[in-house]
């Protein structure tokens, strides 16, 4: 797995060095990524407050997340 910080996330298959499959991310900035325990899915988070979960086996994004801010002091 490859991120870089145009939003592209690439697959790399490391014994061949051969690129699988590039994921075009939504981010401006797709700066981390995290698998699921059960290998399922993943998700991705970027500069923005978003947070992206995708199906492994399709590549296809199945939920977005954003965080909210709360002000209690405002």
């Amino acid at each position: 797995m490859y991120l870089d910080v145009s939003g592209h996330v690439k697959f790399w298959h490391f014994p061949s060095h051969k690129c699988l499959y590039t994921l075009n991310d939504d981010h401006a900035q797709t700066l981390s990524m995290a698998f699921a325990a059960d290998g399922a899915t993943f998700t991705t988070v970027g500069a923005d407050p978003k947070l992206f979960v995708y199906d492994l086996e399709t590549k296809r994004r199945i939920s977005e997340h954003e965080a909210t801010y709360v002000c209690y002091v405002c």
